[in-house]
């Protein structure tokens, strides 16, 4: 039995579990970082954060060499620590099935290196029942019992990109254990974090509850893109009809659609949980309606493009180029997994256009902020939001990021528009720029406006 937890080796220096490191550190543990990728681990030696996320450079200046200490070398972390979070992404492939090949893999490791005595916190998005499985794959490896000779725990990250640091010392902490004695471990680290601690029915509860979450958020947004594609339908204006529906009536919040439901968590999850489904989809004939909402909101991206196409071909004999607004997956962050302002651009130069792509939240060269890794070769990066829409005929906004409200609210945006061939095509999936709806030489199309 562990009489107290002093010093942990998170595994996973990336958008989740680097921060969570940090706020360990802050939270008076040893932390050893552990990630397989030398140049982000030399990048963090060298005092530089290989992201931005508010505080955390801070944070690692403070503690670097003190209570953080970034390695790639996970056997000299793991024999040093007390307990072990394991902060690692998975996968779910082209058929819409989970790939935890990446997970066990490391489990074997730990299991190598030796884990008698350890606690084991998985915060990584898994298929239901994933504990369960790793815990009983420990015992037949090892001989040893959960909860005697080791201690193993679930409990899920929830952290929003741009706010992760005071997420993780706020948010209520949900862990699920199979034992007192691991919960009590686990819950003596999530309370020193800070946030409520509540102690989940079993690591599987805490394992869907993880999976609700994106669940959730993705099909709210997935109602208000059907209800866009309707309202086109009507000549109704979408953004107009679900505004006056929250409008002092407190049973809605609906939110606004948007071309673009993405990132790394809300393209997978329903996903993952869709798999725990399938009884029921077997029993009843059909899937679940987190699976359709996910659904409706992989076409938003296809739905964009055809109507950028279809613009294109009446106005501009079907030639571009074609300047993209915006490749991360949400306002003012420099993530670009899974994004769809990539897949767009990537769609784009699939169906023979020239394309342009701006973002200025680009790093060009960085392992984790420079999005040309996951876009065609063909595809050009420009440097101001001015380069790319120079000779453009047509413009596609797919995030609202300051920079691009900031030209709005200015009325700067109609002089680097007064930079695209005309008729200038804009399709706006945030109505960023909604004043250009006005103009006689743009054809303006907001999601859920048909515009003239």
């Amino acid at each position: 039995m562990l009489a107290r937890i002093s010093r942990i080796a998170v595994i996973g220096l990336g958008r989740i579990g680097l921060p969570h490191a940090l706020v360990l550190a802050d939270s008076g543990f040893t932390v050893y970082g552990v990630d397989k990728n030398a140049e982000l681990v030399e990048s963090l030696r060298r005092g530089r954060p290989p992201f931005y996320e508010p505080g955390m450079a801070g944070l690692l200046r403070r503690y670097l060499g003190e209570r953080f200490y970034p390695t790639t070398v996970l056997g000299e972390a793991v024999r040093g620590a007390d307990a072990v979070s394991i902060n690692i992404g998975t996968i779910v492939d082209r058929d819409k099935r989970t790939r935890i090949d990446n997970l066990m893999g490391l489990i074997d490791s730990l299991v190598s290196i030796g884990l008698d005595g350890k606690l084991v916190i998985l915060r990584t998005t898994v298929p239901l029942g994933t504990t369960e499985r790793i815990r009983d794959y420990i015992e037949r490896r090892t001989g040893m019992r959960e909860g005697r000779d080791f201690y193993i725990a679930y409990m899920p990250e929830r952290l929003v990109e741009g706010r992760a640091i005071e997420e993780e010392r706020r948010l209520p902490k949900i862990i699920g254990a199979f034992t007192d004695e691991s919960y009590r471990l686990a819950s003596e680290i999530a309370s020193v974090i800070g946030g409520p601690v509540i102690r989940a029915s079993s690591p599987t509860e805490a394992e869907l509850v993880k999976l609700i979450d994106n669940s959730w958020r993705q099909l709210t947004f997935a109602f208000a893109n059907d209800i866009a594609l309707l309202a086109e339908t009507r000549g109704l204006d979408a953004v107009h009809a679900i505004r006056l529906a929250n409008t002092a009536y407190p049973r809605n919040n609906i939110p606004l659609p948007s071309y673009g439901v993405s990132g790394y968590c809300l393209s997978k999850d329903p996903y993952i949980l869709e798999q725990a489904f399938n009884e029921v989809r077997d029993r009843r004939g059909f899937g679940s309606i987190w699976y359709y909402g996910r659904l409706v909101n992989d076409y938003m991206v296809r739905y964009a493009v055809d109507l950028l196409t279809s613009l294109l071909e009446k106005h501009h004999g079907g030639r571009g180029p074609v300047c993209v607004l915006g490749l991360s997956y949400k306002e003012n962050i420099d993530d670009f997994r899974l994004s769809h302002g990539v897949e767009m651009a990537n769609t784009l130069y699939e169906r023979g256009l020239g394309v342009r792509v701006y973002d200025p939240y680009i790093s060009p060269g960085s392992p984790y902020t420079d999005p040309r890794r996951f876009l065609h070769e063909g595809v050009e990066a420009a440097e101001s939001i001015e380069k790319c829409l120079e000779d453009s005929a047509a413009a596609a906004v797919t995030v609202r990021h300051r920079e691009f409200v900031a030209l709005e609210e200015s009325g700067a945006v109609h002089r680097v528009i007064d930079k695209m061939r005309k008729p200038a095509i804009i399709v706006d999936g945030w109505r960023v720029f909604e004043s250009l709806k006005h103009r006689s030489d743009v054809i303006y199309r907001g999601v859920g406006y048909g515009g003239r």
